[in-house]
């Protein structure tokens, strides 16, 4: 949605940047105020947008790309799009509130983020997976193209406190990305943190693919944190497609010097987990490189048999675990004192010792 909405504005060479909103919102600087939820009636729907637009020739013939997936294949690819201006621009109006919308709550999320690493009150704990690393050779026969192996890249950038930026890698052979492994993954994490360093809360800042971060078991996986570490713990989600960090430059940079090293003429051999952790530590002193083995990650299986599903965490931007309590927000101004409590799970421990009971059955919001 928001290169679509790009690569529209770059067809009327209009180039979109910080200034865009505050050239067509009639206030563009507050986030709460009507003009951003797009009930000014005198700049909604991109009003003064298309009344700028006016004075040209919309009846002259027009090209723009766009993103599209080909229903058949699933693959992702450019079109090119002939119309007529004026059909760009009823375009434009028509997809203006939902984009605005998804800026808006970016912007807030990012401001969130900004906020809580400055915050010396709490750990906060920006993670994601990086592209598997391929396992390629120096001097690779044909057909070993079609087989390599790959090695599962999960990359955390930890904030606490007044320390630095601590920055960890966790590789594994496991191609799973699912709830096993970001469990396995967030354990290590927390385990090697001090219980008095955290401070009153742990805030979890990921994307939101329900495949790996947001789905019923993440409930579960923030209860078994917050076990670990007697806290509060957040967990709360970037837009779709943003959130670029620290933890993006980890894996791109990991990746890149074993595959420097590979392709040299004396090169490494490259082929699994612990070749790769042995190679990174070698050009990355400064980050903590983890090997973590197939067993470790399929022990979680049997943890999440009693797990219910939870209706509308699809559209949930931030999840408060405290005292046994779960509840699910969508982003307003602020995630915890102004967000929109959409749900709310009811876990039996509250913060006792019996760190292995299982979720108990939920009542939860649309």
């Amino acid at each position: 949605m928001h290169e679509n909405f790009t690569l529209k504005l770059k067809a009327l060479k209009i180039e979109y940047n910080d200034e865009f909103w505050q050239s067509y919102l009639c206030d563009g600087a507050d986030l709460e105020t009507e003009c951003w939820r797009n009930e000014c009636d005198k700049c909604k729907c991109g009003r003064l947008f298309l009344e700028s637009m006016e004075q040209q020739d919309n009846r002259e013939p027009i090209v723009w790309k766009k993103w599209c997936k080909d229903k058949s294949s699933g693959r992702i690819h450019i079109e090119f799009v002939e119309g007529w201006k004026d059909q760009l621009l009823d375009e434009i109006g028509t997809d203006w509130q939902k984009f605005l919308e998804h800026v808006r709550v970016k912007r807030i999320q990012s401001d969130s983020f900004e906020k809580d690493k400055a915050n010396p009150r709490v750990t906060v704990c920006h993670c994601d997976f990086a592209m598997a690393y391929s396992c390629s050779y120096q001097d690779e026969i044909q057909s070993a193209l079609w087989s390599r192996a790959s090695v599962n890249l999960f990359t955390v950038a930890l904030y606490q406190r007044d320390l630095p930026c601590r920055s960890l890698l966790f590789a594994t052979n496991h191609n799973d990305k699912g709830k096993n492994a970001v469990l396995t993954f967030l354990r290590k994490v927390v385990e090697g943190l001090k219980h008095s360093d955290v401070g009153d809360c742990f805030i979890l800042y990921t994307d939101g693919p329900s495949s790996e971060f947001k789905n019923k078991f993440t409930l579960k996986t923030i209860h078994e944190i917050s076990q670990i570490l007697q806290c509060e713990v957040r967990w709360q989600y970037f837009a779709t497609s943003h959130g670029k960090g620290v933890v993006d430059g980890i894996g791109g940079a990991a990746k890149s010097a074993v595959r420097k090293r590979v392709l040299s003429k004396t090169g490494p051999v490259v082929q699994c987990a612990s070749d790769f952790v042995r190679e990174v530590r070698k050009d990355l002193p400064r980050v903590k490189v983890t090997e973590v083995t197939e067993e470790e990650i399929s022990v979680n299986d049997s943890k999440w048999k009693d797990v219910d599903s939870v209706p509308g965490i699809k559209s949930v931007h931030c999840i408060s675990y405290n005292k046994g309590i779960c509840k699910l927000y969508q982003t307003n101004n602020d995630f915890i004192s102004k967000g929109k409590e959409i749900g709310e799970v009811v876990f039996q421990d509250c913060l006792t010792d019996q760190t292995n009971l299982p979720m108990e059955k939920a009542e939860t919001g649309d």
